[in-house]
C-alpha cells in the first residue's frame, strides 16, 4: 500500500520504516495499470483463495520481477518457492488463475536466466530454461484448464518468436 501512495502522489504521508520511502526511485509514478490501483485503494487485497476480481491483466507481470532476486537477500528458497511468492502476490491485485500462473512461471524464468552464466546463454539454452519453467508450473496445484492456457500461451510466443518475417 505504500508504493500505491507514491502512485497516486501522496508521497508526504510514506511511512518512514518501509524501505520504498528512503529511495526515490522507487516513488516515481510509473503508470501502474487501473486493475494494480483500483486494488490497492480497496479495504482489502486478493488472495489466492479470496480473489477480488476476474484480472488477468499485464499489471501483475510488471512487478514481479524482483521476486527472482529473493536468495540473494532474503534467504534460500527454491523454484516452487518462488512460484508460490509470486502467485500470492499476483493475487493482491489480478483475481485470475491464468495471471497467477503466468506469473509464476515468469518468475521462475528469470530465476533460472539470473542462476545462468549469460555467456552460456543461446537459444537452446533459452529453451531448456523455459521447459525447466513450465515443469514447475505443471506440478503446482493449480487448475489444469488454466495451467494449459499458459503454456500454450508459452508456447506460442516460442513459435511466433521463430518466425523470420516480419509479424506486424
Amino acid at each position: 500500500r505504500e508504493w500505491h501512495k507514491t502512485q497516486i502522489g501522496d508521497i508526504e504521508n510514506l511511512k518512514k520504516e518501509y524501505v520504498i520511502s528512503h529511495f526515490e526511485s522507487m516513488q516515481v509514478q510509473r503508470a501502474p495499470g487501473l486493475t494494480c490501483l483500483t486494488a490497492l485503494s480497496s479495504k482489502t487485497l486478493g488472495t489466492t483463495e479470496n480473489p477480488i476480481n476476474n484480472s488477468k491483466g499485464c499489471g501483475t507481470i510488471m512487478r514481479i520481477a524482483p521476486i527472482a532476486f529473493m536468495n540473494y537477500w532474503r534467504g534460500n528458497y527454491t523454484l516452487e518457492d518462488i512460484f508460490e511468492i509470486a502467485v500470492k502476490n499476483s493475487a493482491l491485485t489480478h483475481g485470475h488463475q491464468v495471471a497467477w500462473l503466468a506469473s509464476g512461471f515468469f518468475v521462475v524464468f528469470l530465476r533460472l536466466l539470473i542462476e545462468e552464466k549469460l555467456e552460456e546463454i543461446y537459444d537452446n539454452k533459452i529453451e531448456d530454461l523455459i521447459e525447466a519453467s513450465l515443469d514447475i508450473l505443471k506440478i503446482s496445484n493449480y487448475s489444469e484448464e488454466h495451467k494449459n492456457t499458459v503454456i500454450l500461451s508459452v508456447r506460442n510466443a516460442i513459435e511466433l518468436s521463430k518466425k523470420t518475417e516480419r509479424v506486424l
